[in-house]
C-alpha cells in the first residue's frame, strides 16, 4: 500500500517545520562461528551485540542483521565467513546496501572458552575505524557480555601517531626533546614516534659546536624531519684531539725505513760483485749493466728510507706522551669560510 500523503517514506524525509527529519544511519552488523560447530554461539552473541548498538545510538539507526545482508547479497554462510576477514570485502557489501557502516565479527571456541574479533568498516572511506578482540572463559554467556563490554573500543578515538626524525650537521651530536635526551646522532636520524600532540623544544649540542634550539608544533599523524644545521664555534678544536698515544705516523715511518734499508742491503751488495774470472765480453757487458742496475736500486732505496724517517720524525713530534696539556698534537680549526691545520706544542 502507497505511504498515506502526510506519512515520510524512504525517499521523502519527514519534515518538521522547515527542517528535514535526522538522516537514518544504517548499520550492519554480522557475526560468524569460526566452524559449524561455532554458528549456534554466534547466532546467540549476534543479538546481544545489535542490542548493545542499538543502545548507544544517538540519532535515527536502522540496524541491518546477518539474515537481511545475506539474501541482499545471495551469501552463504562459508562465503559470508571469507568476507568478514576482507576488509575490502566489508567496504563493498556496504556501499551495494547503502550502508555507513559495518561492523562484523567472528567468534571461536578453544580449550578453556571462547575467542572474539571485531572490526568496524566505515563505508564511505572503505577503512577500518575500530577494531576490538578478548578471550573468554565460560559458555556462550560469558562471550556475549565480554563482546557487550568490548564493544566501546570498536568507537574509541584514534589518534594518528607523530613521526619526528631528528638529525645533524656533525657526528656525535646530543639531541634532547623537551628536555629529554633521546638520543645521539651516528649519521642515521634519531626517529621518535612517542609524542603528543602541541608544543616541542628540540635541542642539538656537539663538542666545538654552538648549541641549536627549535620550538615546533607538531599535529596528531603529523610526518616530519628536522635537521639541526650546527655552526662551528671559532677557534674551537672539532673533532677534540685525542690524548696520550704514539702517533700512526712513527709505525708508517718505521715500516718505510725498514723497507728502504733491506732494499739498500740487498741490492747494494749485489752491486759490488766482481764478474767470474774467463767470461766472454758480451757476458761481462751484460754483468756490469746488471750491477749498475742493483746500484741504482740501493740508492733508490736510499731515498725511501729518507722517507720512511722523515715520515717517523713527524708522527714522533706530533704525538702525545702521558697526556700532558704541553704535548704536542694535531688539530683542525673552523675559522671563517674553511678550516685551518697543523698541530701545536713544544718540539
Amino acid at each position: 500500500m502507497a505511504p498515506h500523503a502526510d506519512e515520510p517514506s524512504e525517499a521523502e524525509p519527514a519534515v518538521v517545520g522547515d527542517a528535514p527529519a535526522p538522516r537514518v544511519m544504517r548499520v550492519a552488523v554480522l557475526v560468524l562461528g569460526a566452524s559449524a560447530d561455532d554458528a549456534v554461539a554466534a547466532d546467540g552473541v549476534s543479538e546481544v551485540l545489535i542490542g548493545a548498538v542499538a543502545s548507544r545510538a544517538t540519532a535515527p539507526l536502522r540496524i541491518v542483521g546477518k539474515e537481511e545482508l545475506q539474501v541482499a547479497l545471495g551469501q552463504g554462510e562459508e562465503r559470508s565467513l571469507d568476507c568478514v576477514s576482507s576488509t575490502p570485502c566489508l567496504g563493498r557489501i556496504g556501499v551495494q546496501l547503502d550502508l555507513d557502516e559495518v561492523i562484523a565479527g567472528v567468534v571461536r571456541r578453544h580449550a578453556e572458552g571462547w575467542r572474539f574479533d571485531l572490526n568496524r568498516i566505515d563505508v564511505r572511506s572503505g577503512e577500518s575505524v575500530g577494531q576490538a578482540n578478548g578471550e573468554v572463559r565460560g559458555d556462550v554467556g560469558a562471550l556475549a557480555a565480554a563482546m557487550g563490554t568490548a564493544l566501546p573500543e570498536l568507537y574509541a578515538v584514534r589518534v594518528a601517531p607523530i613521526v619526528l626524525r631528528i638529525s645533524a650537521s656533525a657526528l656525535e651530536a646530543e639531541i634532547r626533546v623537551d628536555g629529554r635526551r633521546v638520543g645521539t646522532f651516528t649519521g642515521e636520524p634519531i626517529t621518535l614516534r612517542d609524542l603528543q600532540s602541541g608544543d616541542h623544544v628540540i635541542e642539538v649540542s656537539a663538542p666545538g659546536y654552538q648549541p641549536w634550539r627549535r620550538e615546533l608544533e607538531l599535529d596528531a599523524g603529523e610526518n616530519r624531519d628536522l635537521e639541526a644545521g650546527l655552526t662551528p664555534m671559532l677557534g674551537s678544536v672539532v673533532p677534540p684531539p685525542p690524548r696520550g698515544g704514539v702517533s700512526p705516523l712513527v709505525w708508517v715511518g718505521a715500516g718505510v725505513l725498514v723497507l728502504g734499508g733491506a732494499t739498500t742491503l740487498i741490492f747494494g751488495i749485489r752491486s759490488r760483485l766482481d764478474p767470474v774470472e774467463g767470461v766472454n765480453r758480451a757476458d761481462a757487458v751484460s754483468f756490469h749493466e746488471d750491477r749498475e742496475r742493483d746500484a741504482r736500486l740501493a740508492n733508490a732505496g736510499l731515498g725511501v728510507m729518507g722517507v720512511g724517517a722523515a715520515v717517523a720524525i713527524t708522527g714522533f713530534i706530533v704525538s702525545e706522551f702521558g697526556g700532558s696539556q704541553d704535548s704536542n698534537h694535531a688539530f683542525v680549526a673552523p675559522i671563517p669560510g674553511g678550516a685551518m691545520a697543523g698541530f701545536e706544542g713544544r718540539l
